[in-house]
């Protein structure tokens, strides 16, 4: 085959380059779209967060202490009721408590205080009720199927008084 026979690329019709062209920033559009379109939203602080209705996850140190208080005293009184008919372990109702005293304590305080280890709960509230509370369900709710009964009522009215009375 002849070096002349091959074709330059001067000698391709205009429309090939267009549709290369095209092709190009078709690709580069789609990337930009997909981008886009998937990119993580930014959070908005112009407006406060809402907790979800009736969430007891919520630590509810947006909310007005009294009602706070009444949502974390039934939460305690249904621990207590799930425990007695037998649906909840007393490792469950130690964790469930924990959980209830740091979500008050959170709102007592007026920060978030539900993820702070022991320590670093008695560091931020002082000592308080709620740090000795605290404390006493660490040991049973880490003790698993050993945890006793009378160890589990005793946190369950201590819960209660922290709850009712601080």
């Amino acid at each position: 085959m002849p070096v002349d026979d091959v074709h330059p690329l001067t000698t391709y019709p205009v429309w090939v380059s267009a549709v290369g062209w095209g092709l190009l920033v078709l690709a580069v559009a789609l990337v930009v779209f997909v981008w886009w379109w998937t990119r993580a939203a930014q959070p908005r602080f112009d407006r406060p967060v809402v907790a979800p209705s009736g969430a007891l996850g919520w630590s509810g140190w947006d909310e007005p202490l009294p009602a706070a208080q009444a949502r974390y005293l039934a939460h305690v009184a249904d621990v207590s009721r799930r425990y007695e008919a037998g649906l909840v372990t007393a490792r469950g109702v130690h964790l469930e408590l924990a959980s209830a005293v740091r979500g008050y304590a959170s709102a007592r305080l007026g920060r978030e205080v539900r993820t702070c280890t022991a320590s670093e709960f008695r560091a931020l509230t002082g000592d308080n009720p709620a740090a000795a509370a605290l404390s006493t369900y660490l040991g049973p709710s880490f003790d698993g199927p050993t945890a006793r009964p009378e160890t589990t009522r005793k946190s369950i009215a201590l819960a209660w008084q922290v709850i009712a009375r601080w």
